[in-house]
């Protein structure tokens, strides 16, 4: 029980006190003119392909006839989908989609090459359970 005690002392410490690694590395970032220039592309370049990515999807799932025009109205790298309960279930049971069970998606996880799986997956998922919260 001693040495139990001892590592979770230890374990707290850590878990309590960020490193300052992670801030030094933001510092330089910021403080270097051609780093925080390459930052800022960089930071456009994912930007971009966010919102291609939520376009993409958009598209591809208005031509299988799944409506989400609620997803061009947000933001970020998140979409909450307004998949029900048993829709995610189905989707993480059957096509081992793993997504929240609010139906919250991370359209990082996507790219040309899966999206079109993702959206047969999802008309799939609303025909077998075509309830809506």
């Amino acid at each position: 029980m001693a040495v139990r005690s001892q590592l979770v002392g230890i374990a707290r410490a850590l878990w309590s006190n960020s490193p300052h690694h992670g801030a030094r590395i933001v510092a330089m970032i910021l403080h270097n003119p051609s780093l925080l220039q390459e930052w800022r592309e960089n930071l456009m370049t994912m930007s971009e392909r966010i919102l291609g990515m939520r376009q993409e999807l958009y598209q591809a799932l208005k031509a299988v006839g799944v409506r989400w025009d609620h997803m061009l109205r947000q933001k970020g790298m998140f979409s909450y989908t307004g998949l029900t309960v048993p829709q995610v279930e189905y989707l993480i049971s059957k096509y081992h989609i793993y997504l929240m069970k609010s139906g919250r998606i991370s359209l990082c996880g996507l790219n040309s090459a899966n999206i079109q799986y993702f959206v047969d997956a999802v008309k799939d998922a609303v025909a077998i359970h075509p309830e809506r919260d």
